[in-house]
């Protein structure tokens, strides 16, 4: 009897993030068959360029010779995921461009169950962190605060986040979010659990993100940022020291893939970029105005008594928010590539919603039934709208017949290894062919 109910518990505890996994691979499963696609003005063909690096220097770190006269390969771009992808392309069961999407399907699908592990942690709510799932699986709240976003889309009732990872390239932070989701997770279990395992744990997770992804990386800084600000002083107190614990423990698991160096030389080259933050006072002025809207949010919902689920949320939003919101309606950049963020946005607003929209459904019994109808049926029109978007993008290509191709081959066969100019769709995709050396490269940091 007692091991029937331990099985009927860890069934029950398993069934809402694999109902998520599944939502989401519904959605995306196409690119989990899909080899080159008919996206070649995204920029995964230089990751697929990368990963084929990996393949043939493994398992050495070293020189990566093709670009700009050459570079440290951790000052390439992050290589997490593209090792990865290296080690399944590896295997034989696919070439390197299937390797690449089948993992990036893997890791976008397992976004909605990081984020019903993160919100799980939270409000230590199933029902909660269940509903917030679906709705980041099946809405990008983005479209409601940025035009442009909604406009590039082409609806409200699209997938602004698949869209970034197929149509832009987007693998790296579409993964790193996913697995900022769970090194918040795990690090608010560190703290309420208090076990070396947790934090070791927690740890390993905050660290995988700076080994991913750049931007997902400041997002998760903005994220602990705002955690710690949430904190009561009590609460503060107890936890700084394990946070300490945590802290190092992740720079010591990231620093072979970020060291000081590249974590310096990348902010250095990122503020000096074609989308580097607004020059003058305006961009002060924006930062000293946020810093203030924080402070005053943080006073109120203290007054308010909001409990730390809801806190922290609102103020990861309110920060989010105001980078992505700045560049959106004034144009003011306060950091680096601000629309970047929009997607860390997301995360932050749905948790909030969602823990205000079920304590309301709970005070009000009468309005469970219609709420628990109206959630049905948004998941099973989404579902149907994202999945047929999906299709939309997703298509196979004969890449041979393709222009970047047959260039790529042409420059192997005749340039004889010297070093070349391109730029645009062929430069994204001549190393996926061939190794070529270019001028230029495709990550100015």
């Amino acid at each position: 009897m007692i091991s029937d109910l331990r099985k009927n518990e860890r069934v029950r505890a398993l069934a809402p993030p694999l109902v998520l996994f599944l939502i989401n691979l519904f959605v995306c499963g196409r690119l989990l068959h899909s080899g080159y696609i008919n996206q070649l003005p995204s920029i995964e063909g230089v990751f697929i360029a990368l990963e084929k690096y990996i393949q043939i220097h493994w398992p050495t770190y070293d020189w990566f010779a093709l670009w700009y006269g050459g570079m440290p390969f951790t000052r390439v771009y992050q290589p997490a995921l593209h090792y990865v992808v290296a080690i399944l392309a590896s295997t034989g069961a696919g070439d390197t461009a299937w390797a690449y999407h089948a993992t990036i399907a893997i890791t976008y699908s397992l976004g909605g169950v990081t984020f019903y592990l993160l919100a799980r942690a939270l409000t230590s709510d199933t029902a909660t962190a269940f509903v917030g799932g679906l709705l980041f699986s099946l809405f990008s709240p983005s479209v409601l605060f940025v035009p442009v976003i909604r406009y590039d889309l082409g609806s409200t009732w699209w997938a602004r986040r698949l869209q970034a990872l197929v149509v832009y390239g987007e693998g790296p932070n579409v993964t790193g979010l996913m697995l900022a989701m769970l090194a918040l997770a795990l690090v608010h279990r560190a703290l309420t659990r208090k076990t070396p395992l947790v934090n070791c744990l927690a740890a390993l997770a905050v660290a995988a993100v700076p080994a991913t992804s750049w931007p997902a990386t400041i997002a998760l800084i903005t994220a602990l940022l705002c955690y710690v600000a949430s904190l009561s002083a009590k609460d503060l107190s107890s936890a700084l020291g394990r946070l300490i614990i945590i802290g190092v423990g992740a720079f010591g698991f990231a620093s072979p893939f970020a060291p000081p160096s590249t974590i310096l030389g990348t902010f250095a080259q990122a503020n000096v970029m074609d989308d580097a933050p607004t020059p003058g006072p305006s961009r002060w002025i924006s930062l000293a105005l946020m810093a203030v809207a924080l402070v005053l949010l943080r006073g109120i919902l203290a007054w308010r008594r909001a409990p730390f689920h809801l806190r922290f949320p609102l103020l990861w939003f309110l920060l989010t928010g105001w980078i992505v919101i700045s560049v959106s309606a004034f144009g003011i950049r306060v950091i680096p590539y601000p629309l970047r963020f929009h997607l860390a946005m997301e995360i932050p607003f749905l948790i909030a919603v969602v823990v205000c929209a079920v304590w309301i459904v709970r005070q009000w019994p009468v309005l469970q039934r219609p709420a628990i109808a109206i959630l049905v049926i948004f998941c099973c029109v989404q579902a149907y709208n994202y999945r047929r978007y999906a299709h939309s993008m997703i298509h196979p290509l004969e890449i041979e017949k393709t222009p970047e191709y047959q260039m790529a081959k042409w420059a192997d066969a005749n340039m004889h290894g010297q070093r070349i100019f391109t730029r645009g769709t062929f430069g994204f995709w001549i190393n996926a062919f061939t190794d070529t050396p270019q001028m230029s490269g495709f990550f100015d940091q």
